[in-house]
């Protein structure tokens, strides 16, 4: 009786044992394959494989937050402190991306009239009913559209999502306000960063508090909201400022910046402050500015005073005392809509030793500046790519052929790319997008050519066969 009990007691626990025990610990992997794991793992994916052991555990806290976001609300400030002081995850935080692009202010019957005209939301009468005369074919397919995943909504279901997107809409404005008025909670930016030692990127979110709100709709309305709303994107904010002063007062060596839409409120801070943001971008490697056009909703009379101040900001040299402030830069992207900025008031006659690759799109060149910019940086640069730009004098046939010339004829560069509109009095090209005919292929391939001698755009388009 005895054995038979102690048998049985010792099943038990076997059985118990074999349930919650695993079958193997990860723990027992080596620590450089777990470190392989975690690089394909998403930060949640991450979070869940911690699970598996003690020292998987350990090492994930290293792939828990790679890249920290900030939006525009209060809550996600908050974050951002909360990680920093982590005493484990904070040390790893090699990147911050920020949201500059806001929602604009608008009234209930301006949002739903807008939103109206953009959304198709299919009424219950939208199928015409098959007449008694239709074949059968077309019965099955008044069916089959009927029945598909589309929502057949009637005025009052519309009228309860209108009413839906409206309060979404109030809530990002109001969030998005309370971080303008209390200037971007500095202190807490400022607080939290200190704590990133290891930080060496910050960008911008493209379409910031936009972005998050299509999101909430599209959740609403799946397959009836149109992502080309343009009334929800707000004039940008200038969060950028904030961030480099904060990343300035902690030491930090930053060594990559991108900022599309960057505003122009940047740009007219005191000299204190921009002083600060210059100090932050002495160790950049890699530096990325769109710069903000005036939102689409905009009246003429206000784009053209927006233009008129945007100039009067390039005249001064603020800009450009800003892109030359990081000496050691490998890339630089400019960018300007609307109005061609001169490249004398963006870059001017700067001159970095480092640089292997650029990119200038919607830039006016004033004599011989985009020539004298590639003859100055002849033996590092590798990639050259331009786009949108215009000339003041002179023709683009003549100016390519210069730029081969500074490029030891086609011998320095590995890769060159044009394209949109090129202008000149004498002039204009649409440089196509992926045809081998396209006028950009040619002419890039011209530059990049080391086998037909100095020869003009025009010789070399003879002797390709193009017309």
């Amino acid at each position: 009786m005895a054995r038979r009990r102690a048998t049985k007691r010792a099943s038990k626990h076997a059985a118990r044992k074999s349930i919650h025990a695993p079958k193997f610990s990860a723990d027992h992997l080596p620590v450089e394959l777990i470190h392989m794991v975690f690089t394909y793992l998403e930060p949640t994916e991450a979070a869940l494989f911690r699970w598996a052991g003690r020292v998987v555990a350990e090492i994930g806290l290293q792939y828990l937050a790679p890249t920290v976001y900030l939006k525009l609300n209060e809550e996600s400030y908050d974050r951002l402190l909360a990680i920093a002081e982590h005493p484990v995850v904070s040390k790893y935080v090699v990147k911050l991306e920020y949201e500059t692009t806001g929602l604009q202010s608008i009234n209930r019957e301006e949002f739903d009239r807008e939103i109206r005209s953009i959304m198709k939301i299919p009424q219950r009468h939208e199928f015409e009913p098959p007449g008694p005369l239709t074949s059968a074919r077309a019965r099955r397919s008044y069916v089959r559209q009927s029945v598909r995943d589309i929502p057949l909504l009637g005025h009052r279901q519309i009228g309860r999502l209108l009413k839906q997107t409206w309060s979404m809409y109030k809530t990002c404005r109001a969030d998005q306000k309370k971080v303008e008025q209390a200037n971007f909670f500095r202190e807490k930016t400022v607080e939290a960063i200190k704590q990133f030692q290891n930080l060496k990127s910050i960008s911008t979110s493209t379409y910031g508090v936009y972005e998050r709100y299509l999101a909430g709709v599209k959740e609403l309305l799946p397959t009836c909201y149109s992502a080309h709303s343009a009334f929800t994107i707000a004039p940008i904010v200038d969060a950028s400022s904030p961030i480099l002063m904060a990343a300035e007062s902690a030491g930090l060596y930053v060594e990559n910046f991108c900022c599309q839409p960057c505003s122009w409120q940047f740009f007219t801070l005191n000299k204190r402050d921009l002083a600060a943001s210059k100090r932050s971008m002495l160790h950049l490697k890699t530096m990325s500015i769109a710069f903000a056009s005036p939102p689409g909703t905009s009246t003429f009379r206000a784009i053209q005073s927006a233009h008129r101040a945007h100039r009067g900001i390039l005249a001064k040299g603020h800009v450009r005392n800003l892109i030359s402030s990081a000496p050691d830069l490998e890339y630089l992207g400019v960018t300007t809509s609307v109005i061609y900025a001169k490249i004398d008031g963006t870059i001017g006659k700067s001159y970095w030793s480092s640089l292997k690759a650029v990119s200038l799109k919607g830039l006016m060149s004033e004599g011989n500046d985009l020539v004298d910019f590639c003859k100055r940086h002849a033996h590092t640069l590798k990639d050259l790519s331009l786009a949108g730009m215009r000339l003041n004098e002179g023709s683009w046939y003549v100016t390519f052929h210069r730029i081969r010339r500074a490029f030891r004829l086609g011998q320095q560069l590995d890769t060159c790319k044009l394209g949109e509109y090129f202008i000149s009095p004498e002039d204009r090209y649409h440089m196509g997008d992926h045809d081998a005919n396209a006028t950009g292929m040619i002419a890039s391939d011209y530059i990049l050519a080391t086998d037909v001698g100095d020869i003009s755009l025009n010789e070399y388009q003879e002797a390709r066969g193009f017309q």
